[in-house]
């Protein structure tokens, strides 16, 4: 992870194979059958645990989603406004 504007930046798709089956085999937890906040600590846990072997699972939980950036290989943010554009506004019914 890294820093930016305060917030920690995680490229959830630099994640290899290996890294997915260190999450079920380290920490017991099927990706597939897991909710999609305990999967994406989980995702961050073992994105940090290639450097901190002392980061747990627990550390990952306990983040504030407001304390997160996700983003993808282009470094654009995954799921959020990266503020480049204003929102869309909901097209009219007939």
């Amino acid at each position: 992870m890294s820093e930016t504007n305060g917030k920690r930046r995680v490229n959830l798709a630099d994640l290899t194979l290996g890294d997915m089956a260190a999450i079920e085999d380290e920490l017991g937890i099927d990706l597939a059958e897991v909710s999609k906040f305990r999967a994406t600590a989980a995702m961050i846990w073992a994105h940090e645990w290639r450097t901190n072997k002392a980061y747990t699972l627990e550390d990952a939980l306990a983040l504030k989603p407001g304390e997160l950036e996700l983003v993808d290989e282009q470094g654009n943010v995954v799921g959020g406004d990266s503020g480049d554009s204003p929102p869309s506004s909901p097209e009219r019914g007939p």
